[in-house]
């Protein structure tokens, strides 16, 4: 039996390639004419992971903590609200060394984050606190909250306590964990 490969092969490449270059036209990414289009069902949810230690490496919690709340804002490049398209949830999850952003212990509450225009004037803890303020959400894993602070509760900025908010209500469980990922458009590792 002879098959003529050009009738059979060409035709099933051809159609191949336009199914590829469909798949990728509809996927949420940068686009062809340069922009960032948003994820498929147009909700993003982002989580922001910071597994290093603050004491040690203040800038990875200041720049994500940075980048949560701009994530959060609609008016990132001054006052144009509508400019951008806020985030629809920002997570903020604290694991391994990370957990010492809300550690009873911690000498973080005098550590300025820095801008490219010198010191900023928030701490690291008044950037959670805005983080909070600005709607986003706090998962501290609970694995490694007890291997660092078996008998303790985080520490959370003045303007979280004046809201009331529980600190042991920050440490997550295996339901939260699971959430918080399984639901994730995008993960920001620090």
């Amino acid at each position: 039996m002879d098959i003529d490969f050009k009738r059979v092969f060409l035709p099933l490449m051809a159609g191949l390639a336009l199914a590829v270059a469909s798949s990728i036209q509809g996927a949420p990414g940068k686009s062809k004419a340069g922009g960032w289009e948003p994820s498929a069902d147009h909700v993003e949810d982002i989580v922001i992971s910071v597994k290093t230690n603050p004491e040690t490496d203040p800038e990875a919690a200041c720049v994500a903590l940075q980048i949560g709340i701009n994530l959060m804002m609609d008016d990132v490049n001054g006052p144009e609200p509508g400019a951008v398209v806020p985030a629809d949830a920002v997570t903020l999850f604290l694991t391994l060394d990370g957990v010492n952003v809300v550690g009873p212990d911690s000498s973080i509450e005098d550590m300025v984050c820095f801008t490219p225009k010198g010191p900023d004037t928030a701490s690291i803890r008044g950037l959670l606190g805005n983080f909070w303020m600005m709607g986003g959400d706090i998962v501290v894993c609970p694995l490694c909250w007890a291997a660092r602070y078996p008998d303790a509760e985080p520490t959370l900025p003045q303007i979280m306590v004046d809201e009331l908010v529980d600190p042991s209500s920050l440490i997550g469980n295996g339901t939260d964990i699971h959430d918080v990922f399984l639901y994730a458009d995008k993960v920001i590792d620090f």
